[in-house]
C-alpha cells in the first residue's frame, strides 16, 4: 500500500512538473523599417543581405518558428556548429543563432528563448 501511495505521488509530482514548464517567450524582433540589412556568418564566411524582400521573408520565417521548452541561459548555443545572425538596426545589433540537433533545426535568441524551425529556413540562411 505504501508503495501505491508512493508511485502515485511521484505521478503527480511529475505531472505537475510536466504541465508547468512553458514554452519560449515569443521571438524579440526589432520593427521591420528599423532593419538596415543582416549578416549571416557560416564559419568564417559573412554574407550581408540588405534587399527588403529577403529580410521580409526572414523575419517572416523567424516569427513562424515554434517556441519550446528548452531555455537558452548564455551568449551561444552550445553546439559546434551554428549559423550566426546578426541582424543590423540603427543603431544596434540582434543577434541569434541557427543550428541543427538530431534533424531538428533550432533558432536560438540567447536569454529570450529556442525555437523549433525547418530546413526551408536553414536553406534560406545559406542560399540554396
Amino acid at each position: 500500500m505504501k508503495k501505491l501511495i508512493l508511485l502515485i505521488m511521484i505521478a503527480v509530482i511529475g505531472l505537475l512538473a510536466v504541465s508547468c514548464s512553458r514554452k519560449a517567450e515569443p521571438v524579440v524582433l526589432p520593427a521591420r523599417d528599423t532593419i538596415d540589412s543582416i549578416d549571416v556568418t557560416i564559419g568564417d564566411e559573412a554574407v550581408n543581405y540588405s534587399d527588403d524582400d529577403w529580410i521580409s521573408r526572414f523575419v517572416s520565417a523567424v516569427l513562424d518558428a515554434e517556441g519550446t521548452r528548452r531555455q537558452s541561459i548564455q551568449d551561444m548555443p552550445n553546439e559546434v556548429e551554428y549559423i550566426k545572425i546578426d541582424i543590423n538596426c540603427r543603431g544596434s545589433v540582434n543577434t541569434l543563432f541557427v543550428y541543427k540537433e538530431k534533424e531538428i533545426y533550432y533558432i536560438e535568441q540567447p536569454y529570450q528563448g529556442i525555437y523549433q524551425t525547418d530546413a526551408s529556413f536553414d536553406e534560406m540562411l545559406i542560399g540554396k
